[in-house]
């Protein structure tokens, strides 16, 4: 039995091995899709098709066309290969936005600018801090907020292939930590592609790939009006730039600070958020595929194919 698809997705069909999965989101928590738990290193082909050749071989199921993807199986000699792969993901240009001090100054600039000189001490100075005091808060938001995280990928397989039969086995790990503290996007895959002859008419194919993906994403999208914060408007991408820098999110004594003077976005301490607010999302998948193929008369064959 093959699922459709929701009628209101606009996805490809995916084939992979054979089998039909579903495009779309797995998890709430972070971007993730039923694509990525196939580690890339075991894709041998992938074809599109679409319009009338996808529709004519997979229906109306194939409206937005259909991609399918077939792994790598066993061919000659004995082969050990190992891919490794490491990076950094940063910030791309990030707003440059002003210390503590350069802030007070631009505030009693502009309050002097409003109500005449000297006009800034003591309520202007009280709310947004003395340039000319040495014990000034200076805190940055951005760099407490954001960070150059690493990218790591780890691959390794084995493969041989002969006329009595074929194995691919493969592992690999992925890690990528996104450019906001506390948010990752992990993964471990196994795979095994085998066929065996098992007599002169019968083989037998068999396709199994495994895996388990970990997220932890950003904070919570409830919008504004829901009563929480949104996570438009006061995600780390816009709280951290509106942060005023003469305030800290920490109180003295290490806890968190809270604030009911506007200084903040919607008074919210982003830093607290972004620390104690759990995302967390966990997706263990298999797609796996067996057939029975019984060859008949010489080029003529008949098969069973179970998937899940």
């Amino acid at each position: 039995m093959v699922p459709a698809l929701p009628a209101a997705s606009n996805a490809p069909l995916y084939i992979v091995d054979g089998v039909q999965i579903q495009g779309g989101a797995l998890s709430g928590q972070g971007s993730n899709n039923v694509l990525g738990g196939i580690n890339p290193n075991d894709i041998e082909s992938i074809q599109v098709l679409k319009d009338a050749s996808a529709a004519a071989i997979y229906g109306a199921q194939a409206a937005n066309g259909v991609v399918i993807i077939r792994t790598k199986r066993g061919k000659g000699k004995p082969q050990f290969t190992l891919s490794v792969q490491e990076g950094i993901n940063q910030p791309l240009n990030p707003y440059k936005v002003l210390n503590g001090r350069q802030f007070a100054q631009i505030k009693k600039e502009a309050w002097e600018n409003l109500n005449g000189p000297g006009s800034y001490y003591p309520s202007g100075a009280a709310r947004y801090g003395d340039p000319d005091d040495p014990n000034l808060t200076n805190f940055d938001w951005v760099n407490e907020l954001f960070r150059t995280g690493r990218l790591s990928s780890y691959s390794l397989s084995a493969s041989k292939g002969d006329d009595k039969g074929s194995f691919f086995v493969s592992g690999a790990y992925d890690r990528q930590d996104g450019q906001v503290i506390k948010n990752y996007w992990e993964r471990y895959v196994l795979r095994l592609n085998t066929t065996q002859q098992l007599s002169d008419r019968l083989s037998l194919d068999m396709t199994l790939n495994v895996s388990n993906q970990k997220i932890f994403g950003s904070i919570s999208n409830d919008i504004v009006s829901s009563g929480a914060v949104g996570n438009y408007l006061n995600s780390p991408f816009f709280g951290a730039f509106v942060a005023t820098p003469t305030t800290s999110p920490y109180n003295p004594d290490g806890t968190y600070a809270q604030r009911s003077d506007g200084l903040w976005a919607f008074n919210y301490n982003i830093v607290q958020g972004v620390n104690e607010e759990r995302r967390e999302g966990s997706i263990f998948k298999t797609i796996s595929s067996m057939q029975l193929n019984y060859q008949i008369y010489r080029r003529f064959e008949t098969g069973c194919f179970w998937w899940y």
